[in-house]
Order: structure tokens, then C-alpha cells, then sequence
């Protein structure tokens, strides 16, 4: 299967890839490297696309290459740019 990563070159990302990889998927990561190093992709020799996911045109040009599935790792909660998820009612 062909999988991109978003958040991929951060540590659970990273983690992500790996385990893929080792099923025999072929991977490539998605990352704006704020948070996730280039480093990480080097040594999972996997590709790599810097990029921000919030950049439409950025993002479609990737989604291009054509994949099967798209694993996406979220940004830290400490993170400043994460954005706010679901919060959970009647608590």
C-alpha cells in the first residue's frame, strides 16, 4: 500500500513510518518540520515533501503523486498552531 504521513518526520510519526515500512508499505511523509526533523526521514529513507498542510496548493500538489491511504500524526497539544480538537460534552 502507498501511504502518506502527515506529521510524519515528528517522534510518533516517525514511529508510524517505521512500523509501516517494516509491513512492507511504501511511505512518504507530508511535515512543515516545526515540530518533526528532517533527520528522521533520512533515516527511514522515506520521502520527504516539506510542506504545511494548512497550504491548499502545497497539499494537493502532494495528494498528486497519488496514494492509498493518509496516515495523519497530530500537531502536540503544547503547540502553539494546534488547533483545538472535539471537546467532550457533560463533564
Amino acid at each position: 500500500m502507498r501511504v502518506l504521513a502527515t506529521g510524519g518526520a515528528g517522534y510518533v510519526g516517525s514511529h508510524c513510518v517505521r512500523a509501516l515500512r517494516r509491513a512492507g508499505h511504501e511511505v512518504e511523509i507530508l511535515d512543515d518540520l516545526s515540530r518533526g526533523h528532517r533527520q528522521f526521514a533520512e533515516r527511514l529513507a522515506v520521502p520527504l515533501h516539506v510542506a504545511d498542510l494548512r497550504d491548499l496548493a502545497a497539499t494537493e500538489k502532494v495528494l498528486r503523486r497519488g496514494y492509498d491511504a493518509v496516515l495523519t500524526s497530530p500537531r502536540s497539544r503544547s503547540s502553539p498552531r494546534a488547533s483545538p480538537g472535539p471537546r467532550p460534552t457533560g463533564t
